[in-house]
């Protein structure tokens, strides 16, 4: 019984030579990304909005986030998302978390003079502050 050797083909240089084609069809963009930290401080007088019982509070906002702005070939793409930090200074039961991701894009379409655009955001507050606000929309069951 006589074995026959095969070459294979060699899928690398096939990877290769598709990137090598698609980066001489593609045009460069401008890429900037802006992490920014911030914060401040609030005070009210009647944090609950009542008539009787006014209780004053101190409300810290702390906020850290990045901005992304791309700039390309007749088109822009704007990603940016900020997570915010609430502390109350009366009860940390009502301390809050949330997040914000927002998305924007707009890009011409050859040279029609068409455009399309397409803009998308989420805003995600935990439901206490001692968890993660992920999990208010992701959950996992295990049986």
């Amino acid at each position: 019984m006589g074995t026959t050797i095969q070459k294979r083909a060699n899928h690398k240089r096939w990877l290769l030579s598709s990137i090598a084609l698609m980066t001489a069809h593609c045009l460069a963009a401008d890429v900037e990304f802006h992490p920014y930290v911030g914060g401040g401080f609030t005070y009210t007088d009647n944090i609950d909005r009542v008539s009787e019982g006014r209780q004053g509070s101190l409300i810290s906002d702390i906020n850290a986030g990045i901005a992304t702005d791309i700039q390309g070939a007749d088109g822009t793409i704007d990603l940016d998302y900020e997570l915010n930090q609430l502390i109350y200074s009366h009860d940390s039961n009502n301390n809050e978390t949330y997040q914000t991701l927002s998305f924007s894009a707009d890009k011409g379409i050859n040279k029609t003079g068409f455009r399309v655009n397409a803009d998308a955001s989420i805003e995600n507050i935990a439901r206490a502050a001692d968890q993660n606000a992920n999990a208010d929309i992701f959950f996992w069951r295990y049986h």
